[in-house]
C-alpha cells in the first residue's frame, strides 16, 4: 500500500518509550500542538491511531519502530522513520 501524502493533514510525532509514548499531533494549518501521553502496547496503540485523521505518523528507529511502521501502513498512514545522530 503506498499512503499519499496530503499537505494539510495533521502529523503525529511519537516519541517511543518502554512504557509509554509520548504523542504529539501538529496541525499544519492552524499552527497547533497538542501532546498525548498513551502506552507503548501494540493492541492499544493499533485502536488509537485507528481512531486518529493523520496523514504522517513520525518516530525514531528504535526497538518498537518495526511494528510501528508496518501497522501504520496498514491503517493507511505515512510512515516516517529517523535516526539520532549524535556527534561530539
Amino acid at each position: 500500500m503506498t499512503a499519499e501524502l496530503n499537505s494539510n493533514a495533521p502529523i503525529l510525532a511519537i516519541d517511543l518509550g518502554k512504557f509509554n509514548s509520548m504523542c504529539c499531533f501538529f496541525d499544519p494549518q492552524s499552527q497547533q500542538a497538542r501532546f498525548q501521553t498513551v502506552p507503548t502496547d501494540r493492541g492499544y496503540l493499533r485502536s488509537f491511531l485507528g481512531a486518529q485523521n493523520v496523514g504522517l505518523v513520525v518516530f525514531e528507529a528504535c526497538g518498537p519502530s518495526g511494528w510501528l511502521h508496518d501497522l501504520c501502513q496498514e491503517l493507511g498512514m505515512m510512515p516516517v522513520l529517523f535516526v539520532f545522530v549524535f556527534v561530539k
